[in-house]
C-alpha cells in the first residue's frame, strides 16, 4: 500500500472521529494499525478507482472545508439586524424606549459655562427632536449614516452652542453611545 493512501485513510478517519476536524491524532498507534490492515489497497481495476476518489476527496474536506461543510448542515442563526430608520423615529417618538437604548457609560460630556458634566442617567435629557426636522434657517446640520453608525452634528453659526450625537449598531441593535453638548 502506498504512503500516500495510509495517510488520506488515516486522516479521513481522524476527521470523522473529531469534532474540530483539526488533524490531531484521536487515535492510538495501536489503533491505527489495527485499522490499516483492513485498508483496502488500490489496484488496477476499475472497481478500487472510486474508492480513491472518496478517500481523497474525505482528506480534502477534513484539511480544508470543515467548518463550511457544517455549516451547510448545521447553519448557525445569524440575528436580524434592526432597520436604522425605524429605530430612529421610535427612538425621538417613545421616551421609554429611548431610555433603554442609551448605552451608560454614554461618552461624550456637557460643557456649561466651561465645566464639563460626564451624563448620567439623572442628568441625560430626553431626545425629541430628529435630526431632519431641525429648523435649517436657524441651525446648521450635518449627518452622516454608515452601516453601523449614525453621526449627527447641530450648531449655529458664530455662537458656541453644538451638539454631536452617535449611534452605533450593537448586537443588532441600534444604541446611542456618544452626546457631546456644548452650550
Amino acid at each position: 500500500m502506498t504512503r500516500w493512501f495510509k495517510k488520506a485513510y488515516i486522516y479521513s478517519l481522524v476527521a470523522e472521529q473529531t469534532d474540530t476536524c483539526s488533524l490531531a491524532p484521536a487515535f492510538n498507534e495501536q489503533t491505527v494499525m489495527a485499522k490499516l490492515s483492513y485498508v483496502p489497497t488500490p489496484s488496477s481495476s476499475n472497481r478500487s478507482f472510486p474508492l480513491v476518489i472518496v478517500l481523497t476527496l474525505l482528506v480534502l474536506v477534513s484539511l480544508t472545508g470543515c467548518q463550511s461543510i457544517r455549516s451547510i448542515f448545521h447553519p448557525e442563526k445569524t440575528k436580524p439586524v434592526e432597520d436604522f430608520d425605524a429605530f430612529y423615529d421610535r427612538f425621538h417618538a417613545d421616551e421609554s424606549f429611548q431610555r433603554s437604548r442609551v448605552r451608560f457609560p454614554l461618552g461624550g460630556m456637557m460643557v456649561e459655562e466651561g465645566d464639563e458634566i460626564p451624563w448620567t442617567r439623572k442628568n441625560f435629557p430626553t431626545m425629541k427632536v430628529r435630526i431632519y426636522d431641525v429648523d435649517t434657517s436657524e441651525y446648521k446640520i450635518e449627518y452622516q449614516k454608515e452601516k453601523t453608525r449614525f453621526t449627527q452634528r447641530v450648531w449655529l453659526e458664530d455662537s458656541e452652542f453644538s451638539s454631536e450625537y452617535r449611534f452605533e449598531l450593537i448586537d443588532g441593535k441600534w444604541y446611542l453611545v456618544y452626546v457631546l453638548d456644548v452650550s
